[in-house]
């Protein structure tokens, strides 16, 4: 219980220093909080209800402070529901169920269309449709917006795998260990690619790194 932590609770050198850093994080959001409150009341109020009346003023204002606070009350939810749907897509494609899984990419895209991960989970989708020239616009997309995304690049490799271009595969693989090295998928890829372009031995080396 309560007791039991006050026992064996131990000061910290750094505590007091934690105190001042809340108070004074206390007293700069009250004072900000209070600098909104009087621009909306004590000033916007005044000037608005010579022109509509006192009734209507408050509702003008509220309407206002309403649609300035709009994003921050609906960002954390549209972030929600995007990674709601980022997770639900991956799930479903995990199961097999292609349409689910796309079904969630688009309305993730739709919420977020520059978001890089989207566009390479919807390369995933038409890689696994076998649906290549989609996949390899998807991937390229998700590139585009994070040229570091080892995913990406790894998906690329696939479509060109799947294609019989092992050189450029081979090349996309490379890419993505590049930026994640040890990603096992890549290896994975990479020693298909280099054994198809008659490279035993690198290619040894690889599947063995996927294991």
């Amino acid at each position: 219980g309560l007791a039991a932590f006050d026992r064996f609770h131990v000061r910290s050198p750094i505590e007091p220093f934690a105190w001042v850093v809340i108070g004074a994080s206390f007293s700069v959001g009250w004072l900000a909080g209070l600098g909104e409150e009087v621009g909306w009341t004590a000033y916007l109020l005044p000037r608005l209800a010579p022109h509509v009346g006192k009734s209507r003023a408050l509702v003008v204002a509220g309407a206002i402070r309403g649609l300035w606070h709009w994003p921050v009350l609906v960002g954390p939810l549209i972030g929600q529901v995007f990674s709601g749907e980022m997770s639900l897509g991956a799930a479903l494609l995990a199961g097999g169920d292609l349409d689910g899984a796309e079904t969630c990419c688009r309305k993730a895209l739709r919420l977020a269309p520059d978001d890089a991960r989207a566009h390479n989970n919807m390369s995933a989708v038409h890689l696994t449709r076998e649906a290549l020239d989609d996949a390899e616009t998807a991937a390229r997309d998700a590139l585009r917006l994070a040229p570091g995304l080892a995913e990406a690049h790894n998906n690329l490799g696939a479509v060109h795998l799947a294609r019989e271009a092992l050189a450029d595969a081979a090349m996309c693989f490379r890419e993505a260990l590049g930026h994640r090295p040890g990603y096992a998928e890549a290896h994975n890829n990479l020693g298909m690619a280099l054994y198809g372009l008659g490279q035993p031995d690198e290619a040894l080396v690889n599947l063995r790194a996927a294991v």
